[in-house]
């Protein structure tokens, strides 16, 4: 089966006005294996970190992970 998370954050920096970046995240388990679909800052919120350094807009990742157990 799938699996979701769903994660924003409200921030109010110093300089810049405020925004909520979110991120999405799907995955899956296979065997010992798990499959990781993430959206981070879903919405392609434009806003700087630092200044006259923009933030990147929406991007996506796939990734695999591997699961250790506590057995």
């Amino acid at each position: 089966h799938l699996n979701c998370s769903v994660a924003a954050r409200y921030e109010e920096p110093l300089q810049g006005g405020s925004r909520t970046p979110v991120t999405v995240n799907v995955s899956r388990t296979f065997g010992e294996f798990m499959a990781v679909l993430g959206v981070r800052n879903l919405f392609n919120e434009q806003y700087e970190e630092i200044a006259g350094l923009p933030a990147p807009g929406r991007w996506f990742d796939l990734r695999m992970e591997y699961v250790v157990s506590g057995k």
